[in-house]
């Protein structure tokens, strides 16, 4: 089984990558919410969608 993680905006933007990299068959195993630390000390961080397909 091939896996892939993307870190992205939204589940459409994800859906979207996840059928252009796996085809319309693949599958989300799971989905988490993670911040990425942008700027000093990761004070500007961005919550970020993280999923896996």
């Amino acid at each position: 089984m091939n896996l892939k993680r993307y870190r992205v905006n939204n589940i459409k933007e994800a859906l979207k990558f996840i059928k252009r990299d796996l085809g319309s068959d693949a599958m989300i195993v799971s989905t988490r919410q993670v911040k990425e630390n942008t700027g000093a000390f990761g004070l500007f961080g961005k919550t970020m969608l993280e999923v896996t397909a």
